[in-house]
C-alpha cells in the first residue's frame, strides 16, 4: 500500500478515470510559480506519474476532459482576465494546446463535459 504525507497545498483538484487506473492531477503553488503533476494509480500503488511545465499562479486547473474526442484527458486552465487554454495530453505528456475564446472577467468555468453526444467534451461557463 502506498502512503505519503500530503498537505494541504496538495490536495488532488482531479481525479480521472483512464483505463482502470486512477489519475491524480495535483497543483501546488509557490511564489509568482504552480507547479502541476500527475500521478497515475492502480489501487493503492503509484505506477507512474510526471510533472507538467510550471505555470504562473494567475493560472488554475479547473477542468479535466477529452476536448480533442481521442479518449485522452487534455487539461483546461482559466484565469482571472478571462483567458482560457488547453493543455493536449498524450500519455501523460505534454504535446500541445491551444487557446479558447476569453470570457468576460465576470464568468467563471462550471463543467466540462460531453453536452452535445459527440464524443467530445466542452467546457460550460
Amino acid at each position: 500500500m502506498f502512503h505519503a504525507h500530503v498537505s494541504a497545498k496538495d490536495i488532488p483538484l482531479y481525479q480521472v478515470f483512464l483505463a482502470g487506473a486512477l489519475a491524480c492531477r495535483f497543483q501546488r503553488s509557490e511564489a509568482a510559480m504552480r507547479n502541476s503533476l500527475i500521478w497515475n494509480l492502480q489501487g493503492d500503488n503509484v505506477v507512474n506519474g510526471t510533472t507538467l511545465p510550471t505555470t504562473p499562479t494567475s493560472w488554475s486547473i479547473v477542468g479535466i476532459g477529452s476536448f480533442g474526442g481521442n479518449g485522452q484527458s487534455d487539461i483546461l486552465f482559466h484565469n482571472a482576465s478571462g483567458q482560457n487554454l488547453i493543455w493536449v495530453v498524450q500519455n501523460d505528456q505534454l504535446v500541445g494546446g491551444y487557446s479558447l475564446p476569453q470570457t468576460p472577467i465576470s464568468w467563471s468555468v462550471a463543467g466540462v463535459g460531453d453536452f452535445t453526444g459527440s464524443g467530445t467534451d466542452g467546457t460550460l461557463h
